[in-house]
């Protein structure tokens, strides 16, 4: 059998689409996150900031706090 000519006959070959060609590639179902929540998330998860600090104002603020709340009872014992 001979071998034809791809010359031949141009008219009638469907020209490619490369849109379409590649469209499988690009579409593609998405999946948007619900904005009617509010989300946030922390920064620095799981850290304190200022430890330093805020443990020696904590044990002072709780000391003032025990020496009160003694006196209070303290004062309701009295009475």
């Amino acid at each position: 059998m001979r071998k034809q000519n791809p010359s031949k006959d141009l008219q009638d070959k469907p020209s490619k689409n490369p849109v379409a060609k590649f469209a499988h590639q690009f579409n593609k179902a998405q999946v948007f996150a619900d904005k009617t929540r509010y989300r946030r998330k922390a920064k620095h998860a799981g850290l304190e900031p200022f430890v330093i600090v805020a443990h020696s104002a904590i044990t002072k603020g709780s000391r003032l706090l025990a020496i009160a709340s003694a006196a209070k009872q303290s004062r309701a014992r009295a009475a």
